[in-house]
């Protein structure tokens, strides 16, 4: 038997209309909050589910192309039971795994943050960046002008990387850091764009 998470239809259709294939999602089961990264343009082709619980531990649910799961787990549902941290009275003979999806499934939304915002969060979260909330371009930090005597952390350009790729080409090859911020303080990403660009003649590279 499968079971269809619902409210994912409609979530996808928003994704649509902004050209995302990847979302920040989070439900809330049984008190804890969840935070789920919604991927259908996964490399498998199956759309699929990451759960991350609050301590950060991941369970991953590959769905069919209609957003569907078996209720059966089988051999899987201790695994299952662990992570979504099911009483003893749930386990105990009143516990139904179809219940548990639709609680899943009831709770499921997408954070409250423009779609630009939740595809670069996306991105962060999944290459485990250092403060992955943090994805809008900030300011750059020259070291070489500086004289400071530091030098760019590879994470840090890794993010860069990651999320600006046209600024990294640029600083490649440069001592620079990139400061990032979570709000967009440039207004819209064509803002950041020229904001990136004019910051860029100033260090005139």
């Amino acid at each position: 038997m499968l079971f269809k998470f619902k409210m994912l239809t409609g979530i996808k259709e928003t994704m649509d209309s902004n050209h995302l294939t990847i979302a920040t999602l989070e439900t809330n089961v049984e008190g804890i909050r969840y935070g789920v990264i919604f991927n259908v343009a996964a490399k498998d082709k199956q759309p699929n589910l990451l759960f991350i619980r609050p301590d950060n531990e991941e369970y991953k649910m590959v769905l069919t192309g209609n957003y569907e799961f078996p209720t059966f787990l089988g051999n899987k549902l201790t695994e299952f039971r662990d992570f979504f941290q099911i009483s003893n009275a749930l386990k105990n003979g009143t516990f139904k795994v179809a219940n548990f999806f639709e609680k899943i499934n009831s709770g499921l939304h997408m954070n409250n943050h423009e779609p630009q915002y939740n595809e670069r969060v996306v991105y962060s979260q999944m290459n485990r960046h250092e403060n992955p909330l943090a994805v809008y371009f900030s300011t750059f930090i020259s070291h070489e002008a500086n004289g400071d005597g530091e030098q760019f952390s590879q994470k840090n350009r890794q993010k860069v990387y990651d999320l600006l790729r046209d600024t990294y080409r640029e600083i490649d090859g440069h001592n620079i850091s990139v400061r990032f911020s979570p709000k967009d303080a440039n207004g819209d990403s064509g803002a950041e764009t020229r904001s990136i660009r004019e910051k860029l003649k100033e260090l005139d590279l």
